[in-house]
C-alpha cells in the first residue's frame, strides 16, 4: 500500500508540473498584460511595475522562477491585489468554496444514491420514470439557468431566501441546491445503472435462492458492489465541487475561489490564474488518490499491487 501511495504522488507531482507549465505558457499568450486595462499609465511607471514584477525578464527566465517557487507552494504575489498574494487570496476564498462544494457533494450523496437505488428497484414504475425525468432536467438544464431559476422563483417570487451574498446559513441554500442538481443527477443515474447491473448476476440469484430476503440481498452483497462505479467519479467531482463552480459563485456573489478566478483571467492576472489552477490539480491528484484507495476497502477483491 505504502509503495503504491508513494508511486501514485511521484505521478501526481508529474501531472501537476505539466498543468503548471501549459498554465503558464497559456496565460501569457493571453492578448494585453495585467496592467493594459488601467488608465494610460506613463511609460515610466509601466517599466517600473513590469520591474518589480519580473515582467520584463525574458518569458523562460520568468517559467523557471516560476515553477521553483511552485515547488515551494509559494504562488507569488497577485498583479490586481497589491497588498495580498495569490496564497492568501487561497487561503481565504477555498474554505468558503470549500464550505459550498462540502454540503453540495452531502446532499448530491445523500439524495442520489438511494434515488438511483429506488428506480433500480421500482423499473418500469412510477418512481422509476419519476427519477429518469429529474435526472434528465437536472443534468440537461445549464447550471447558470438553474441557479437564475431557483433565485427568481425563491428569492424574487417567494422572497423565502436572499438572493445573493454570503455569511448567514440561509444564504447558502440557493447556492448549494443549485451546485449539487448535477452531480446528484449523475450520481442517481449511474447508481440506477449499477444496481441493475449487480442485481442481473448469478450469485445475487444464487443467494435469492438460499432463502435470503430481497433488502438482505439488496443492503449485504449488492449494494457494496453497485457503489463502484459510483465511487469511481468521486474523485473528480470532489475536486470540481470543492473548488467552486465559476457561475454558481459568479451569479450568487459568493467570495470563493470560482469569483476569485474569474476576475483573474479579466484582469490578465497570470499569478492568480496559474496559482488557483495548480491548486485545483492538487485537489485533484489526491482527491483521485484517496478514491482508488477506497476502493480495497469497498471490495477487498480488488488488488492495487502485487496481484497478477
Amino acid at each position: 500500500m505504502l509503495k503504491y501511495i508513494i508511486k501514485r504522488l511521484l505521478l501526481g507531482v508529474v501531472v501537476i508540473f505539466v498543468v503548471a507549465t501549459f498554465t503558464f505558457f497559456l496565460a501569457h499568450a493571453i492578448p494585453g498584460g495585467p496592467f493594459t486595462q488601467d488608465k494610460i499609465l506613463p511609460e515610466a511607471v509601466m517599466h517600473n511595475l513590469n520591474e518589480r514584477y519580473n515582467l520584463n525578464a525574458p518569458l523562460y527566465k520568468q517559467y523557471i522562477d516560476y515553477m521553483v517557487n511552485i515547488a515551494k507552494l509559494d504562488f507569488g504575489p497577485s498583479f490586481r491585489y497589491q497588498t495580498d498574494t495569490v496564497n492568501d487570496i487561497i487561503a481565504r476564498g477555498f474554505p468558503v468554496s470549500a464550505t459550498v462544494g462540502g454540503l453540495s457533494l452531502i446532499v448530491a450523496i445523500a439524495l442520489g444514491i438511494p434515488a438511483g437505488i429506488i428506480a433500480a428497484l421500482k423499473q418500469g414504475k412510477w418512481q422509476d420514470n419519476a427519477s429518469k425525468v429529474m435526472t434528465t432536467l437536472f443534468i440537461s438544464i445549464p447550471g447558470f439557468v438553474f441557479a437564475s431559476l431557483l433565485m427568481y422563483i425563491f428569492a424574487y417570487k417567494l422572497r423565502w431566501l436572499p438572493a445573493a451574498l454570503w455569511g448567514a446559513p440561509n444564504q447558502a441554500i440557493l447556492p448549494v441546491l443549485a451546485l449539487s442538481a448535477y452531480p446528484l443527477a449523475f450520481i442517481a443515474k449511474l447508481m440506477r445503472t449499477s444496481t441493475l447491473e449487480v442485481l442481473n448476476n448469478d450469485y445475487i440469484r444464487t443467494a435469492r435462492a438460499k432463502g435470503m430476503t430481497r433488502m438482505k440481498v439488496i443492503y449485504v452483497h449488492a449494494l457494496k458492489n453497485a457503489l463502484l462505479s459510483v465511487t469511481t467519479i468521486l474523485g473528480p467531482m470532489i475536486a470540481n465541487i470543492f473548488v467552486g463552480s465559476l457561475v454558481v459563485e459568479k451569479i450568487f456573489a459568493i467570495p470563493g475561489l470560482g469569483q476569485h478566478l474569474t476576475q483573474a483571467i479579466t484582469n490578465r492576472d497570470y499569478t492568480m490564474i496559474m496559482g488557483v489552477t495548480v491548486f485545483y490539480a492538487m485537489i485533484l491528484t489526491v482527491c483521485v488518490l484517496v478514491v482508488d484507495i477506497v476502493y480495497v476497502f469497498i471490495d477487498p477483491r480488488i488488488k492495487i499491487e502485487g496481484s497478477r
